[in-house]
């Protein structure tokens, strides 16, 4: 929430203290510093999505099925988490490159992870016949993602109020159609 509220570069490691109902000294013998705790947040953030990404992947059979709730499933999910989204929009980056610049190697692992499973899903339409076939999964894959990113970052310019969750069947249906599925 500080980092939401005061942005990034603003934040004092009192804030955050006092947010927490902890003392500064008592912080700090968790974190060295704020980018200590960003970093711990995105990355324990990050493991929250692939952890529910994966039991999507798992459960659902049908690939266009799996795929559309794995898309409603990350914009869910980043809404939830609106206030860590919110600090790399506002540093100027994308969640993906503020994710790699604040959490480095853990970011860039949860990244390949949830690109992972998108791939995943993808290659099972592709496979069932209903994603395009004369378009390979890894570019279907950087249309997806592009997607993902493109409705996360129009959500972050207005400044993450509720409704990205709610364009979720609208980005399904506009990915899926351009990926090649027509029901």
């Amino acid at each position: 929430r500080v980092f939401g509220v005061r942005g990034f570069a603003s934040a004092k490691m009192t804030d955050i203290a006092r947010e927490a109902r902890m003392s500064v000294g008592t912080l700090y013998n968790y974190f060295e510093n704020k980018d200590d705790i960003i970093s711990d947040l995105f990355r324990a953030r990050g493991d929250e999505c692939v952890e529910r990404m994966e039991a999507i992947s798992t459960a659902e059979t049908d690939p266009v099925a799996r795929l559309s709730a794995l898309i409603a499933a990350c914009l869910g999910f980043i809404e939830s988490h609106r206030e860590v989204v919110q600090v790399f929009f506002r540093m100027g980056e994308d969640i993906e490159r503020g994710a790699q610049h604040v959490s480095g190697a853990a970011a860039d692992c949860n990244r390949q992870r949830v690109h992972g499973i998108l791939a995943r899903a993808i290659r099972a339409g592709i496979n069932a016949g209903a994603l395009r076939r004369d378009v390979p999964a890894a570019d279907v894959l950087a249309f997806v993602t592009g997607g993902i990113n493109g409705f996360v970052n129009a959500w972050c310019q207005r400044e993450g109020r509720a409704g990205l969750a709610r364009k979720a069947p609208v980005a399904v249906d506009l990915i899926l159609r351009g990926a090649g599925f027509t029901p």
